[in-house]
């Protein structure tokens, strides 16, 4: 993808459905939707040091007070409701990351696993406080798409997805390699996906370039170039 297309899907608010608008774009509208999320996860991740400054939580606790909701807070400051109810928790009741992860990990479950469930620890809170905190923390997990431990997960399962049909595709062309676990049981610090016993080599469609691959790492993201200079960098071998 060339530069100027990709900064032209940072500028678009979404896909377009006009059919000359989508001629200036080289991808689907479910690449154009990674893209999307990740430059808006970055976006949270930027922020969230303005967010966790004193003066800010101060600002923030004293919204919740007046029964502002975490996510309503979140909403109102464009930032993630996931991300700020974890803040909100941490500035309201000082509890650690461990305890507000639990916090999640309970609000996740269905009514099932909580009707079998022993009565939750509810860490000095009154029932009814509790309650008005897990509710809280649904409506968060529920309108977070970027940050959320759902969108977590579902970012790790694209991941695996990714993975298995890299090997396939290997496996299917015949290609010399060891997977991430046989490089692991070989004890090397640095474990991309697939290391190639026999590099092969891909010529660059632009410029006609041939480059020898080594080794591949399925990342489930789009590289843009902030990706390749951070993410990407520390598993160069």
């Amino acid at each position: 993808m060339e530069e100027d297309e990709f900064e032209l899907i940072c500028l678009l608010d979404a896909f377009p459905t006009d059919a000359a608008a989508r001629q200036q774009l080289s991808v689907s509208e479910e690449i154009f939707s990674v893209i999307k999320r990740q430059l808006k996860h970055r976006q949270f991740r930027a922020a969230l040091r303005l967010h966790r400054q004193e003066k800010a939580l101060k600002k923030y606790v004293a919204r919740l007070g007046r029964r502002e909701t975490m996510c309503q807070i979140a909403r109102s400051v464009d930032f993630s409701p996931c991300m700020m109810a974890r803040l909100l928790l941490d500035a309201k009741y000082g509890w650690s990351k461990t305890t507000i992860s639990n916090f999640f990990k309970e609000a996740m479950k269905d009514e099932c696993e909580l009707d079998e469930a022993e009565p939750p620890n509810r860490r000095g809170l009154s029932e009814q406080a509790y309650a008005r905190v897990m509710q809280e923390i649904r409506e968060c997990i529920d309108g977070d798409v970027y940050c959320s431990p759902l969108a977590d997960r579902i970012r790790h399962n694209m991941g695996v997805e990714y993975e298995y049909l890299l090997l396939e595709t290997l496996r299917n062309r015949q290609l010399v390699f060891e997977s991430e676990d046989v490089l692991r049981e070989k004890g090397l610090s640095k474990t991309p996906d697939v290391r190639l016993l026999l590099p092969i080599g891909v010529k660059d469609s632009r410029s006609g370039h041939l480059h020898v691959v080594n080794w591949i790492d399925s990342k489930a993201m789009f590289g843009d170039r902030h990706t390749h200079e951070t993410e990407n960098a520390s598993q160069r071998m």
